[in-house]
């Protein structure tokens, strides 16, 4: 009798609990669906299974306290009326995976959506005027993004894409106007750009890094190229300069190694430092008659680059500008030259011919270091100074004909050219090269 009782006792017990687990799901169901709140003067939120939908009107503003919704919300449904997406709205949340964006959205917020790992792809709305600071920066699964159909798109500010390294197309509209720094950085999926005519300027770096960027094709709106545009964009092969381009910035198109060639628009005047440098594969580069500077270290390390005719426009020469050029046989220096940096040709290992400028003044330290394919340097008259080691290790080297304007060689400017004796080089005041 007594386990009978215990027994009927159990059961009533049991069927308490399973009571109270009903219950307390049936109120865990009723609080998913309260959780909503105000993200803005007249705009709310609600988010019930995942799924988080704003409705209303104006401006989005969101502040710390109303952040406890964004745990396993895998879709955002922003509805008409609704204007702009606050600053980091949706930041980190990694569980993303689909955005419905209204017609009436005018601009996205400073990382609005950056770091949702999830995100495979999204459609912007027509009505998009301005995308600001890293709003999909790190979207790491973001495939495409297509903002082609809008007329209204003007402004992507900087890092806005940076680091979605899943993205392989994206295609500009004809309303945009200004790219900010290092907006596509690091997209090292995406592999053809073509820019809009509509496009004012660009800042720098923001194809930078593109590892499968294969081509390039600038609109003749730009004027120049800013600097990092395209520097480590490892497969870049083509790219497409307008006429109207006077001015390449520094490392533009540094590491670009499987580039072989490009046309420098005949109005170009200024290539900055290390513009073109570890180019590789570059075999042939055309310069414009109008260039008027070339920065230090332009060409460096352009290893397959074997012929050189700089025009008589160009007026300076910086430091380092060709130097380990390992193929560059021929080089003619146009006549305003006045004086050779440090390092310009050194370590050119298969220069067997230089053509000095008639104005050359000074020529600077390791300025021909390691060219150990020269066998013959022929000096102007105007010459006055060699810098120290400007000539050292050319092994080759035979003869050197020094002219009687010549008025200082700096230390070891010939050391270790084992071939150049007193007897095959002129002596100068006290000093006997070799």
């Amino acid at each position: 009798m007594k386990n009978i009782k215990k027994m009927q006792k159990g059961i009533i017990i049991a069927g308490l609990a399973i009571i109270l687990l009903l219950n307390c799901s049936r109120n865990q169901e009723a609080e998913e669906v309260e959780k909503a709140g105000t993200c803005g003067e007249n705009l709310t939120w609600i988010c019930k299974d995942g799924v988080l939908t704003i409705s209303g009107t104006g401006e989005m503003v969101f502040d710390d306290d109303a952040r406890f919704y964004l745990g396993g919300v895998h879709k955002v449904v922003v509805e008409e009326g609704c204007t702009s997406i606050a600053d980091e709205a949706f930041e980190r949340l990694d569980s993303l995976t689909e955005v419905i964006l209204a017609d009436s959205i005018q601009r996205i917020g400073r990382s609005a959506f950056s770091g949702c790992d999830s995100l495979t792809e999204i459609d912007l709305p027509d009505s998009l005027q301005h995308i600001r600071q890293y709003a999909f920066s790190g979207c790491g699964s973001l495939t495409e993004v297509d903002f082609s159909a809008s007329d209204s798109l003007r402004v992507i500010e900087a890092g806005v894409f940076e680091n979605c390294i899943s993205l392989k197309q994206a295609d500009f509209p004809d309303s945009l106007e200004w790219i900010g720094i290092s907006a596509f950085e690091g997209c090292s999926s995406l592999k053809q750009i073509t820019l809009p005519d509509s496009l004012q300027g660009v800042a720098q770096g923001i194809f930078s890094d593109c590892a499968s960027l294969t081509l390039a094709v600038i609109p003749e709106s730009l004027q120049s190229i800013p600097a990092y545009m395209f520097s480590g964009c490892v497969s870049l092969r083509e790219v497409t300069l307008p006429d109207s381009i006077q001015a390449i910035g520094g490392s533009a198109f540094s590491g670009c190694r499987s580039l072989q060639g490009i046309d420098l628009p005949d109005d170009l005047e200024t290539l900055d430092d290390s513009a073109f440098e570890g180019c590789r594969s570059l075999q042939r580069i055309d310069l414009p008659d109008k260039l008027e500077t070339m920065g230090e270290r332009v060409f460096r390390e352009c290893k397959n680059l074997k012929e050189i005719i700089l025009p008589e426009s160009l007026q300076s020469l910086g430091r380092g500008a060709f130097w380990g050029c390992d193929s560059l046989e021929k080089v003619y220096l146009p006549d305003p030259i006045m004086s050779i940096e440090g390092e310009t040709f050194g370590n050119c290992t298969s220069l067997k011919e230089i053509k000095f400028p008639a104005a050359l003044e000074y020529i600077g330290t390791y300025a021909f270091a390691d060219c150990s394919s020269l066998t013959e340097v022929e000096l102007p008259d105007s010459i006055k100074t060699i810098g120290g080691y400007a000539f050292s290790n050319c092994t080759s080297l035979r003869e050197v004909a020094f002219p009687d304007t010549l008025e200082k060689i700096e230390r070891f400017a010939f050391s270790g050219c084992t071939a150049l004796s007193a007897e095959t080089g002129q002596r100068v005041g006290k000093y006997v090269p070799g």
